[in-house]
């Protein structure tokens, strides 16, 4: 959307803006952008054993994480649209991670007492939180470019929005190549990496999305 026509649709009062235009660019970054996520991932890690899909590790942290990437990307989708309500979007994001760290919580009182540090802290937590938001890089740096070619007006929240988005791809992504078992440590740790992405991105949203 050019800013011309963005000035004349809200003189005019026409409301949000169109949908279509909003989801062809933003699916034709987010092809790119995981496509580049799973080649630099595929470079610099091994997969995990084959075996280890026959176990339900792996299968919760591809929910958790696709879960998230749709609702993330709802509110990306959002944020590009001028006159767009946000808020549901950004609920959807609050259902998931609760229900993840809720599921985390109840794993925990089940394990017994001695093993629930290991069960939470893993192997390498920072080296975790590390992993996924470098898998969201490329992720985030074509969600960026979409929304430059559209038309956030709130530049922090969609700058925060394209971060998780990012985030939560880069978390399936490298999951594909992570052995770590631990529920509580998948909403934890992952969360984190996730989160630092969003941060990022609600940081440097007003510089990178200014259009």
């Amino acid at each position: 959307m050019k800013t011309d026509d963005l000035i004349e649709m809200l003189a005019r009062q026409a409301g949000a803006a169109p949908r279509q235009p909003v989801v062809r660019t933003l699916a034709a970054a987010l092809v790119a952008g995981a496509l580049l996520s799973l080649a630099l991932v595929g470079v610099l890690k091994t997969p995990v054993p084959a075996v280890f899909w026959l176990t339900l590790a792996p299968w919760i942290k591809l929910l958790y994480g696709t879960a998230l990437a749709a609702a993330a990307l709802w509110w990306v989708g959002r944020s590009a649209r001028p006159g767009a309500v946000q808020r549901p979007a950004r609920i959807a994001v609050l259902t998931v991670l609760t229900a993840m760290l809720s599921l985390a919580v109840l794993v925990l009182i089940g394990t017994p007492a001695p093993e629930r540090l290991a069960t939470l802290m893993g192997t390498d937590p920072l080296g975790c939180i590390r992993n996924v938001a470098l898998s969201a890089l490329p992720v985030a740096a074509a969600l960026c470019v979409a929304l430059r070619r559209l038309a956030p007006t709130q530049l922090r929240s969609a700058g925060a929005a394209a971060g998780l988005a990012a985030g939560a791809i880069g978390s399936v992504v490298y999951s594909l190549t992570c052995t770590e078992t631990g529920i509580p440590f998948t909403a934890v740790w992952y969360t984190a990496g996730m989160i630092v992405v969003a941060g990022l991105g609600a940081l440097l949203g007003p510089r990178l999305l200014r259009w």
